[in-house]
C-alpha cells in the first residue's frame, strides 16, 4: 500500500506497456489474456483477477486493444 496517488505511477511507467484502465487501476498490457467488449472486463494472465473499465476510459482502451492486439 501506499499514500501517493496512481496518477503519480502512471506519469512514470512507459505508456507503451502500461494502460489506465479506471480510476482505481493501470493494467500490463503484457499480462492480458481476454477483453470482453459486452461487459468492458479483462482478464488478467497468472490470476483469476477481472478488472472492469470505467465508462470513461472505454473509448481510448478500445483503440489501444484494437491497433494493438487481437482476442478469440
Amino acid at each position: 500500500m501506499t499514500a501517493r496517488l496512481l496518477k503519480s505511477f502512471e506519469n512514470k511507467l512507459p505508456c507503451d506497456l502500461f494502460l489506465r484502465i479506471h480510476k482505481s487501476y493501470i493494467i500490463n498490457l503484457n499480462y492480458i489474456i481476454n477483453y470482453d467488449r459486452n461487459t468492458n472486463v479483462f482478464l488478467i494472465f497468472g490470476t483469476s483477477t477481472k478488472l472492469g473499465v470505467s465508462k470513461r476510459r472505454k473509448k481510448r482502451v478500445l483503440e489501444i486493444l484494437d491497433s494493438n492486439f487481437t482476442f478469440v
